[in-house]
């Protein structure tokens, strides 16, 4: 009930219930969707949950859209917090006295760290909570929803005539007599090793250059078996290859022949010509000349003198082990040549155009003569001219998975959130200062001791005096001399108009610290995009966005690898907040500027948390909707294409090797899956536009010079309180003796311990209730006349008229300032 007493209220109760509402919303949706996630089959809160499993372009455009979504959401979250956060930060009037007592200013209107030591301990509280909260959603809510990327590594090679796919007899192993993995049938199998070794004796090439690179060694009786792995896709490639797709030579090298993952293709026949006496195939008798007891061996695998349309058959895998230094592993890199060396043996061989494949001879292997004689291979047959491939086309299936851990930190967090912000709507002192009317209100209805007569009171005057000692004032007021003398009392001052651009009024350190984020950020944009560019040669070659075109180097990892790179990939999305957020604070200060002078120029009823009367009241504190929804736009759009800029990537297939190790079973991908690092040149060159068109704009708007004159400050407490001390003519009704003693009250006032100021006091005919009155109407800021006599007393010995600068309402003649006239 409460609560919805506050959401009826005006001002920035309202709006604050709105943004509740909001993050409401938002921690509502969220808590749906993990309440549906954790109620599939295999899913639990520590795992993940495959949402969607396809075709890996629609899977990238559920990824990007989810992603978008995102950033909606936690945007959306973060602007309430920072809402509230600014509200916590906002003093209230006493603690601004206090601070004023040691000549301390606050900041008004604005997100501020400097304000925090000043208030309450229940604020200091209540923004802390704020902002931790907000840590983990920077760093782990674009990581809630994943994408999978699949790279195949297997596939299996078949080497025959047009035949074998015609339904012509075959007989494994192949008229080559060699088993998978084995460059001659003399070669022995080693169990232990699942290699190749040759035979004894054998002398020459070292086994490795050809036992373990023609495929998968295979045991020669898995032959003999039909259900064995080897003899099934055999079969298959027999009874489906004719329907697979044609490639023509070159297209099959440069897809098989190169260390390329399977994302296009999967099972091959590479189709070639016999040169034999049947163009259908080979004849073991025309390629080899037994003897009597290998013959005995191989009469019950290939027959003598029946045509066999069946060379050689592997099964191949490609693995790529590191980034750093290109390291490439194949399992058949020497049986299509993809290391083409006439000199070492390898078993690619140019003839003219053609791509011929050339099993390696016994004279390359180092057989010992009695087992060349014993074997009578006719090398002139080991040539194999590749004619076409008949390819298995290969459809690559990608997921979509939310991490259910992290989406309940996020909603752990926004519940946090919401419960502070609601303690807050409820709880917080209606006193809070939260707007630039909210201080100019509070300042004319009880103007504060410390700043009577400083109504020239600049931030530029603030800026040099913050820098020196503090200490109470225990004897009297202070005033600005025409030079920067401080003096107990109250006299008057020389207006000298200052030309100047929006930009100077704003603090340095402020600048500074938005500068120092912006250019930070850049710099390490653009040497990211530049070495992005030298890794991929082009640098915009790839697609935009979550995609597995380029992936990082290998980084070191702790023995959390899914952590760390969590952590490596949304570190970037806290910094770019922390942009924002400078980003943000900078317009707001201009905006409030603005704001400020605008009451040099014309009649402006106040804008408050509470408004009365003619006074405005704002849901966006110092922002007008015309700014603030742009920037949030702005930041939306710029989270999420760092989203898409630098990704986590999981990639199943086993191509990848090297990296992080994946939970599969936790994040129902497939064993030996890993965990990367994605970037996305194009994304990251958006960004960087976009940056370099965002960098210049607070200065180009900052360029621009104050229409009024005015003094500025219009986010700074004192220049504020200084500049709300009104003076009224006196009622008719009072004596000579009351205007005597307030006008020396004027001159002398006395210390912020005593009694109530000189300059105001409620005891002459109902003053509390003008100034009330006043508050509430159009007020302007300028020159207005005092008292004569107490303008008298201020006068210098030149006879100048002493006037005094403040706000007025439009019946106390308001008018500009006058270049080296005195005022108060």
């Amino acid at each position: 009930m409460a609560l919805l007493q506050r959401f009826t209220q005006k001002g920035w109760r309202r709006a604050g219930s709105i943004n509740i509402a909001l993050a409401l919303a938002c921690a509502i949706a969220l808590s749906i969707c993990l309440a549906v996630s954790v109620s599939k089959s295999g899913s639990s809160l520590s795992s993940t949950t495959i949402i969607f499993e396809g075709d890996c372009n629609r899977a990238s455009n559920i990824n990007t859209i989810l992603h978008l979504l995102l950033n909606l959401i936690s945007t959306g979250i973060l602007a309430s917090s920072s809402y509230f956060m600014q509200i916590a930060n906002s003093p209230s009037r006493q603690e601004i006295d206090r601070a004023h007592l040691f000549f301390y200013s606050l900041d008004i209107g604005i997100p501020s760290v400097k304000n925090i030591q000043f208030v309450s301990n229940f604020k200091k509280i209540s923004w802390s909570i704020l902002l931790l909260s907000s840590l983990p959603i920077h760093l782990f809510f674009n990581s809630m929803v994943f994408q999978t990327s699949f790279h195949g590594s297997q596939w299996h090679s078949t080497i025959a005539t047009v035949a074998f796919t015609q339904g012509a007899e075959f007989f494994p192993p192949g008229a080559s007599l060699a088993p998978a993995g084995a460059p001659h049938p003399a070669y022995e199998y080693d169990s232990s090793e699942n290699i190749y070794d040759p035979p004894d004796g054998t002398h020459g090439h070292l086994p490795w250059m050809f036992g373990n690179s023609l495929g998968e060694a295979v045991p020669l009786e898995q032959y003999k078996l039909g259900t064995s792995p080897i003899m099934q896709n055999i079969t298959k490639a027999a009874r489906s290859g004719s329907k697979w797709a044609f490639l023509d030579a070159d297209t099959c090298r440069s897809e098989y022949g190169q260390f390329k993952p399977r994302d296009t293709y999967g099972d091959v026949i590479i189709v070639v010509e016999s040169h034999a006496r049947s163009a259908e195939g080979w004849a073991r008798e025309e390629v080899f000349n037994l003897s009597s007891n290998l013959s005995s061996l191989w009469d019950s695998y290939v027959p003598t003198n029946i045509v066999n349309t069946l060379w050689y058959s592997a099964h191949c895998i490609n693995t790529r082990a590191s980034l750093q230094d290109i390291s490439y592993t194949s399992t058949c890199d020497k049986l299509l040549g993809s290391r083409p060396d006439s000199d070492t043996g390898a078993l690619l061989r140019r003839q003219s155009q053609d791509w011929v494949l050339a099993f390696p001879r016994p004279s390359e292997l180092g057989l010992p003569p009695k087992q060349t004689i014993a074997y009578g291979y006719n090398e002139g047959l080991g040539d194999l001219v590749v004619k076409y491939c008949l390819a298995e086309p290969y459809e690559r299936i990608c997921k979509v998975g939310v991490s259910n851990l992290l989406l309940t930190v996020a909603i752990i967090c926004t519940t946090l959130k919401i419960f502070q912000c609601c303690f807050l709507l409820l709880k917080l002192p209606e006193s809070s200062i939260v707007t630039q009317g909210d201080a100019i209100e509070s300042f004319i209805i009880t103007p504060d001791p410390q700043t009577v007569g400083l109504g020239t009171l600049d931030v530029l005057d603030i800026h040099r005096f913050e820098a020196g000692p503090r200490q109470p004032w225990a004897s009297g007021q202070w005033s600005i001399e025409l030079g920067s003398t401080l003096t107990p009392t109250i006299k008057p001052r020389a207006w000298v108009a200052r030309p100047r651009r929006l930009l100077a009024i704003i603090p340095r350190n402020a600048w500074g610290r938005l500068y120092s984020l912006l250019l930070v950020s850049m710099a390490l944009l653009t040497a990211f995009f530049a070495l992005s560019y030298e890794s991929t040669g082009s640098g915009l070659q790839g697609s935009f966005g979550h995609s597995d075109d380029w992936l990082m180097p290998s980084i070191m990892l702790t023995d959390s690898p899914y952590l760390s790179i969590l952590l490596i990939a949304n570190i970037p999305q806290l910094l770019l907040s922390l942009c924002y957020f400078s980003y943000d604070s900078i317009f707001m200060r201009l905006l409030a500027e603005k704001e400020w002078n605008s009451y040099s120029v014309q009649f402006h009823s106040l804008r408050v948390s509470h408004p009365q009367g003619q006074q405005r009241s704002s849901y966006m504190l110092q922002f007008s909707y015309k700014y603030s929804i742009p920037l949030l736009a702005i930041s939306i759009l710029c989270h999420w294409i760092l989203s898409n800029s630098l990704f986590t990537l999981i990639i199943e297939g086993g191509f990848w090797l090297g990296y992080g190790d994946t939970d599969a079973e936790a994040l129902h991908v497939r064993e030996g899956s890993i965990l990367s690092l994605g970037y996305s040149p194009q994304a990251i060159l958006a960004l960087l536009a976009i940056g370099c068109i965002l960098l210049p704009l607070p200065l180009f708007f900052g360029f621009r010079r104050p229409h009024g004159k005015m003094v500025a400050g219009g986010c700074n407490s004192l220049v504020l309180s200084a500049a709300c001390h009104c003076y009224e003519s006196f009622p008719e009704n009072v004596d000579q003796e009351n205007s005597d003693q307030h006008a020396k009250r004027i001159e002398n006032p006395r210390t912020p311990n005593g009694e109530d100021s000189a300059l105001l006091e409620d005891e002459i005919g109902g003053y509390g209730q003008r100034l009330q009155d006043m508050a509430e109407s159009k007020l302007k800021w300028g020159a207005m006349p005092l008292p004569d006599l107490v303008a008298e007393k201020l006068g210098d010995d030149h006879g100048l008229r002493v006037m005094h600068l403040g706000f007025g309402n439009e019946s106390m003649g308001i008018t500009t300032p006058v270049e080296r006239n005195l005022y108060i």
